[in-house]
């Protein structure tokens, strides 16, 4: 239900001649799943807190893949 989103199609030219190319799909979400995804996403990582690896980079908040390169540099 979160991920349920209404598509509208969105014309990227001023004119549209064919649907296949000159129209792009755009999902409307709704704000509340949005808001709740992050609450989720947060009580998980506060859960997993201490438990990953001190070398885990992806999705962090603070990390990235340069923090990974300078780590592999290091060693």
């Amino acid at each position: 239900m979160w991920k349920r989103a209404n598509v509208t199609p969105l014309p990227k030219v001023a004119t549209p001649v064919d649907i296949t190319k000159d129209l792009r799909p755009i999902s409307l979400t709704p704000t509340v799943s949005k808001v709740l995804e992050s609450f989720v996403g947060q009580w998980i990582l506060d859960e997993l807190d201490g438990k990953l690896d001190g070398r885990q980079y992806g999705s962090l908040e603070g990390r990235s893949t340069t923090h990974e390169l300078v780590d592999i540099l290091h060693h």
